[in-house]
């Protein structure tokens, strides 16, 4: 289904990209690297399959309500995208807070070493005014045209 609107979107002329936050941002990067397109990363989570290990099997989305699962095989799983896909960093932009409390930033900088970075000091894993961001977001994704 996400195929098939990637393929619609470019047969309309619009080059689809992917933007998330915290696991949002690695799933954002995952399907960038899928699709070859850009993606903005924001505090996102590189090493998921490390760092959802020390949560318990199931999490609750704050925003949603949903119940999120998360055994052995969705560790593996995710484990196995991280180490496998690549993605040029060109198509990459970070968005980070120094102030993350959930996920250091340093790992997603040494992650994507070449990247474009927007780095705010202090803030939070919420990223704190965001639409502080929208301009150089804007820019990267060629959208001030």
């Amino acid at each position: 289904m996400l195929a098939d609107l990637v393929v619609q979107s470019r047969h309309n002329g619009v080059e689809p990209v992917f933007i998330g936050s915290s696991l949002g941002g690695f799933f954002a990067w995952q399907l960038a690297a899928e699709f070859a397109v850009k993606a903005v990363l924001v505090n996102p989570a590189v090493q998921p399959d490390i760092s959802l290990q020390h949560y318990p099997d199931t999490v609750q989305n704050p925003y949603t309500g949903e119940t999120l699962h998360i055994n052995q095989n969705v560790i593996e799983t995710l484990k196995k995208w991280r180490e496998t896909r690549r993605i040029p960093n060109k198509q990459i932009m970070l968005v980070l807070q120094t102030g993350d409390e959930v996920l250091d930033y340093r790992d997603a900088l040494s992650r994507f070493p070449v990247s474009q970075a927007l780095i705010q000091p202090r803030g939070s894993h919420r990223f704190e005014q965001f639409e502080t961001t929208l301009p150089a977001i804007s820019h990267f994704l060629n959208l001030n045209k």
